[in-house]
Formats: structure tokens, C-alpha cells, sequence
């Protein structure tokens, strides 16, 4: 029985080998490099733009393959241009990748977490009854007259009007009536009304409390508690919970990570030199280059520390001096320990960046490479002449006409030019029919063919009709006629000029493939394209 099941196992495995080496075979091998299709399909993910079809063959693939060798062959890569690129590129996906692995992939939400949240901050839900005063003396007064209905459901229309008049009839126009839940006091910052209403029974009144925020005295008298809002109330505010526990998770995380590295990169923070540090004082070069910090293999001076102070002024002009300096030194921190952290990581030899970076490593070889083709392009000011002379259309406004067209059955077509045809105006006999006839001005090769027709018969002022038009029948009025105008050769020099370069360029670059395809080795095996494509066509 165990030679059995071992047999299966290693049959099972050579299966799926089998299936992974036949869906990963050598598509394309040019000179002694093999591309297979994986190396096919990371390109294409990322190479197509949308809706752009499947090719019939992959001489793209190839084409791009013979230009970022030979971008290489030429060394751009070891240019300080495409390292600085590639490093940014790279910093900026490893540090996502840092925060994927180190802080989202770790936050998990459960259901007993998001019930707890919601009872801690949306329940119990208070509804109350609110008077507002300018003076603590009647505040008092309003909060003692109201005591003896303390208890009391009809207390509610006391409150109302305990002056026995209602609002409509002039009564007390400081009532107010609210319903919120604690989430609801902390996002109006409201805090300290906390303690009041947490103590207040229901149907009871609270003594006068002064609030800040409306420079006034404030009696309240509970009129309900509802102290379980229920599952359709927890439902509406879910998502909204799931993301402010997860910030939260994500806080923790990442403060839990920066504890961590500092202690990993062995920072030190000199605390006597940071706290002589002031904006307005002058230093010399030995105190600029001393470190306010330090860490492995990397340390920030005083002078960094002001230029960074100077920089972040603008921002934060109303920060005082010493927390815009520890804010400073606490971002230097952090940013360089992640950055540090990503890139040791090495995220980009392995998926799902690998297929990324490998993309921009070499398409931005390919790109240095057509930079370096089109920078050799010379446009002479003949050669522009010579394309704004031999393409007239191109910088021409079309001849534009305006006109009014009146549409309808034949009967009242043939009403209405007879009217016309009298001398009654034509736009008051599209009004008097309630006919729309708005004013049109369009060029001349955007007309419909059969309003082309009758325009053409027409001078400026002159109406014709009624013709065949749509179901039924038109009259037209041809107000203007504009004539085409063609723009100057110093107008569109720089537009031409971009045109010609881009004319050149893309010969100049079919030259250097042809030149490049002569020289390479090329053979595609024709069987594993043929699979692929039906892959992606399917």
C-alpha cells in the first residue's frame, strides 16, 4: 500500500512539472537568450493598452527584445540617468511591498472586533432636548424651574415652553432638540459633553454646563436612551468600522515596524545637539556637519536638519520651533529606515514585482535607446516649409456656414412658405407654429448632403424650400457663409516641426530594427505561438 500511494505522489508531481514546464516553454530564442512564453505573457500584462487585440505574431515582442539588448550592448544602464530612475522606481514598489507584507497582510478584522466598536461608539443613542443661554443666572433659574418634572414623559412639552408659550407664539427661540450616539459628540469635538449626558437619566434635567464652542449655558433634559441601536443600525455604519479599525490596525503595525528597525539600523538620536539647534542662529561648517542623528550606514547633520526646517516652513508656519524639529528628524527617521528596510529586502527578485521591475528595467533601456535615435534627428526650417506647402489642408479651418432650418409634415411646410413666399418673416412663422428654428453655424463638410444642396442654391438672406428632409418636409434661411482660413506657417511651425521629427524618427527607427533583425539570430517556435495566441484568444 505504501509503494502505491509513493508511486501516485511522484506520478502526481511529475504531472504537474509536466503541465508547468509545457505551459512555460522557449517561445522566442534570439542568438543564445531564450524567452519563454511566462517571459511573453509578463510582457503583454503589462506592454498592451486597453482593448488593444492579441497580435498575429510576436515580431512586437521580438522588436522590443532587440532593442533593450541593444540598449544595454551600449551601456545605458551604467548612465546616472537610468540609475536614478531605476531607484525610484524600485524604492517606491519595495516600500509597498515593505507596508503589504509588514502591516496590510497582518490586519485582520473580525466580527467581534467591529461589534465591540460599534457598541463603544454608536450606542447608546441619546435623544434630548436642548436650552441654550447668554447668562448662567437663567440657565439656573430655567434648569430649577424644570426639576420638579424631573422623571416625568410630559416633561418634554414643560421643556418646550416652560415659559407656558409656545414657539409659534412667541415663545423661547433657544430649544433644540438632538439625537446622537458618542461617535457623533467626538466628531463634533464636543468631549465634555460626555460627562453630563453618561449621568443623565432619562426624563431628568442636567444642571447648566458652559459650552465653549457657542459661548453659552446649556440645560439638557433626556427625553430617551436607546441603548442597543440594533443589527440594521450596525449594517449601515459596517464598512465604516472595518476601515477605521484597520487605520488603526495599520497604526499599530507600523509603529510596532519602526520600533523594530530603529533598534535592527542602531539609531541614536544626540538629544543635547538637537535641543541647541535654532532657525535663526548661524553656524559653523564643523557644528553644520555634526550628526543630530545616526544610524547604520547613515547619519543626518545640523545643517540638514535646518535646510529640511527652512523647506518644511512654508507648510507649517504656525508649528513652534521645536516641534517642527522633531518632526523633521522623526520623518528623516522613518523614511530612511523603510526605504533601507524595502530595498534590503530585494523585492524585485521575486513576485509580483519581478515581473514589474524586470518591465521598467528594460523598457526604460528600450526608451533610452529611441531618446538617443531621435536626439540625432536634424529638422531644417526648408523641410518645414516643404510639409506646410505640400499638406494645405492640414492647418486650414474649414469654410463654415449659418443657417436656420424649420421642419415639419408637408401641409404645414407648404403653409409656411407660402407665407414667406408673401413677405411674413421666417422665424415668426416658426414661432407662430411653435417650431424650433435655432440659429446653426457649421462647417461646411459637417452638413448633411441634402441641406448641402439647398444651402448651395441660396445668397446670404435668401430662403429655400420646401425639400424632402428626414419623414417629412424643410425650409432653410442661410444667414452667413465664413471662408476657410489658413493658419501662418510661424503659427504652426513648432507643431510641424514636432511632426516631422516624429516622421523621421519612426524611419530612422525601422532602419535600426531592420538593421538590428539582420544581425541576431532569430527563431520562434511556431507550434508554442500558435498555442499561446489561442490561449489569449479564447
Amino acid at each position: 500500500m505504501y509503494r502505491l500511494v509513493l508511486c501516485y505522489l511522484l506520478l502526481t508531481l511529475l504531472m504537474i512539472g509536466s503541465v508547468e514546464a509545457a505551459s512555460n516553454k522557449t517561445l522566442v530564442t534570439i542568438n543564445d537568450t531564450k524567452y519563454t512564453t511566462q517571459d511573453y505573457r509578463d510582457w503583454w500584462g503589462i506592454w498592451q493598452d486597453p482593448g488593444m487585440v492579441f497580435p498575429p505574431d510576436p515580431q512586437g515582442f521580438i522588436d522590443y527584445l532587440l532593442f533593450v539588448e541593444e540598449g544595454r550592448q551600449m551601456e545605458y544602464d551604467l548612465t546616472p540617468e537610468y540609475q536614478r530612475k531605476l531607484k525610484v522606481f524600485l524604492t517606491v514598489r519595495a516600500l509597498s511591498a515593505l507596508k503589504t507584507e509588514e502591516v496590510d497582510s497582518k490586519i485582520k478584522i473580525t466580527e467581534k472586533q467591529i461589534r465591540a466598536y460599534f457598541a463603544n461608539n454608536y450606542a447608546p443613542i441619546w435623544s434630548m432636548q436642548i436650552l441654550t443661554y447668554a447668562d448662567q443666572a437663567e440657565a439656573q433659574a430655567a434648569a430649577d424651574d424644570l426639576q420638579p418634572f424631573n422623571g416625568q414623559k410630559a416633561g418634554r412639552l414643560v421643556f418646550a415652553d416652560r415659559a407656558g408659550v409656545a414657539v409659534e407664539a412667541g415663545g423661547p427661540l433657544n430649544y433644540d432638540e438632538l439625537a446622537v450616539d458618542p461617535a457623533t459628540i467626538s466628531k463634533t469635538k464636543n468631549e465634555h459633553w460626555l460627562p453630563v449626558i453618561t449621568k443623565l437619566q432619562k426624563w431628568y434635567v442636567s444642571e447648566p454646563f458652559f459650552l465653549e464652542s457657542q459661548d453659552k449655558y446649556v440645560v439638557i433634559r433626556m427625553d430617551d436612551i436607546n441603548e442597543d441601536p440594533g443589527d440594521e443600525a450596525l449594517e449601515k455604519r459596517r464598512q465604516l468600522i472595518r476601515r477605521k479599525l484597520a487605520r488603526q490596525a495599520g497604526g499599530r503595525l507600523t509603529a510596532e515596524l519602526m520600533r523594530r528597525l530603529k533598534k535592527e539600523y542602531h539609531v541614536e538620536i544626540d538629544e543635547e545637539l538637537l535641543a541647541k539647534v535654532k532657525l535663526q542662529d548661524d553656524y559653523s561648517e564643523e557644528i553644520l556637519k555634526k550628526s543630530v542623528v545616526k544610524m547604520d550606514g547613515m547619519a543626518f547633520s545640523v545643517g540638514l536638519l535646518i535646510q529640511n526646517m527652512k523647506d518644511q516652513l512654508p507648510l507649517r508656519s504656525k508649528l513652534p520651533e521645536e516641534q517642527l524639529k522633531r518632526l523633521v528628524v522623526n520623518a528623516f527617521i522613518s523614511q530612511t529606515l523603510t526605504n533601507n528596510e524595502a530595498l534590503s529586502r530585494h523585492y524585485e527578485d521575486r513576485p509580483p514585482l519581478k515581473a514589474l521591475y524586470d518591465f521598467y528595467s528594460d523598457n526604460s533601456l528600450r526608451k533610452a535607446l529611441e531618446s538617443g535615435i531621435k536626439k540625432r534627428i536634424k529638422v531644417s526650417s526648408e523641410e518645414v516649409k516643404n510639409y506646410y506647402d505640400n499638406n494645405p489642408s492640414l492647418y486650414s479651418e474649414s469654410a463654415k456656414i449659418s443657417y436656420a432650418v424649420i421642419q415639419g409634415d408637408v401641409d404645414l411646410m407648404n403653409k409656411i412658405s407660402a407665407a414667406i413666399s408673401r413677405g411674413d418673416d421666417f422665424f415668426d412663422q416658426a414661432q407662430a407654429y411653435s417650431l424650433d428654428a435655432k440659429i446653426k453655424t457649421v462647417a461646411v463638410d459637417k452638413i448633411r448632403p441634402i441641406l448641402q444642396v439647398e444651402l448651395a442654391k441660396l445668397e446670404k438672406g435668401e430662403i429655400g424650400g420646401p425639400f424632402a428632409f428626414g419623414a417629412g418636409r424643410a425650409v432653410v434661411k442661410l444667414l452667413k457663409r465664413v471662408e476657410g482660413k489658413r493658419a501662418s506657417l510661424e503659427q504652426v511651425r513648432g507643431k510641424i516641426k514636432e511632426t516631422v521629427t516624429k516622421e523621421k524618427f519612426n524611419a530612422a527607427k525601422a532602419v535600426y530594427l531592420e538593421k538590428l533583425r539582420s544581425r541576431a539570430k532569430i527563431v520562434v517556435n511556431k507550434g508554442v505561438w500558435k498555442k499561446l495566441k489561442k490561449e489569449y484568444v479564447k
